[in-house]
């Protein structure tokens, strides 16, 4: 008798063939086609859907802060959300007439510092991660942009345009720092020109930013006392948004040296410089993740601006 195991192994193919073990290939054949590969999982991951920048990373690297006009009646109207690193769980932060942006966690988890121009010019402000309690810091005519925290939490890097001689379209942008209550702030560029997007190294002993010179940008390094300023990008085209990586061997940075803004990445002396992300649109923001494993980045395409995530190899 016949089993059922015995028909699942034999395939019937007619008249004297009789009975071939499936599988077995008949005489001259061709070989079979191989299977095809496996698709590989893209390491690039949309995690929003609607007008959003500057995300954020949480120290535990369990939420990302970032700006979103989603729920604006008022194009170019922003407030702070926060989501988890996979676009889901968005909670909105804060809920204000004005434009709440660039959102950035304290070491500790705690607070967001933000610029908020709901008093006029662009000031910082800091509130609960939570969004609750928010506190201005700065005050005063000039804008004051772009706030960072210390490794340690006990200081705010900031960008501000004192000193400017027009206050519409500032042409001079200085490093600052402060304490967290907004007290003792202290001036550490004196570069002249734009100096922004500042940050310290993961060790506290460097700071990166974006200076604008001429018509270029370029990513700088200085010292945390602003002193000894190191050119390290050095390329005719634009580059500016540098992050650390956590161990701080790396800056990730935006640069359009291909065309269009897109994410590159170089060692912290500067050498070894490669773009890391090409995608449509332009790219910018990058901040990598406390785990070193991703960098979350905006893209703008076509009259949106979306936020996402790459995964390192």
């Amino acid at each position: 008798m016949t089993t059922r195991r015995s028909y699942a192994r034999y395939a019937l193919l007619g008249g004297a063939a009789g009975l071939l073990l499936l599988g077995a290939a008949p005489p001259n054949a061709a070989p079979p086609a191989p299977a095809p590969a496996a698709e590989k999982p893209s390491p690039l991951k949309k995690l929003t859907e609607m007008d959003t920048g500057f995300p954020s990373w949480s120290p535990d690297g369990k939420k990302i802060a970032f700006q979103s006009n989603r729920l604006s009646n008022k194009p170019g109207v922003f407030d702070l959300f926060a989501m988890s690193p996979d676009g889901t769980g968005v909670t909105r932060l804060t809920d204000d007439p004005a434009s709440e942006m660039n959102p950035a966690y304290s070491p500790d988890g705690t607070k967001i510092a933000y610029i908020s121009d709901r008093e006029g010019s662009p000031q910082i402000y800091v509130v609960e991660a939570d969004g609750k309690k928010p506190r201005r810091l700065t005050t005063g005519p000039d804008e004051n942009i772009h706030p960072q925290w210390s490794p340690d939490g006990k200081r705010i890097l900031y960008n501000s345009s004192r000193g400017s001689k027009n206050k519409a379209d500032p042409e001079l942008y200085e490093i600052y720092s402060m304490s967290p209550d907004g007290t003792d702030v202290r001036q550490i560029t004196h570069l002249g020109g734009i100096n922004t997007y500042a940050s310290y190294s993961p060790d506290g002993k460097k700071i990166a930013f974006r200076r604008i010179e001429g018509d270029n940008w370029e990513v700088f390094v200085v010292d945390a006392d602003g002193s000894h300023p190191v050119n390290l990008t050095r390329n005719p085209a634009n580059d500016g948004w540098p992050s650390w990586s956590p161990d701080g061997k790396k800056i990730v940075f935006s640069s359009n040296r291909t065309g269009k803004y897109q994410i590159h990445v170089m060692n912290a002396d500067g050498s070894g410089q490669t773009r890391l992300v090409e995608v449509s649109g332009r790219c910018t923001g990058p901040q990598w993740s406390p785990d070193g494993k991703r960098i979350a980045f905006a893209q703008s395409w076509e009259g949106t601006a979306d936020i996402f995530a790459y995964d390192l190899p």
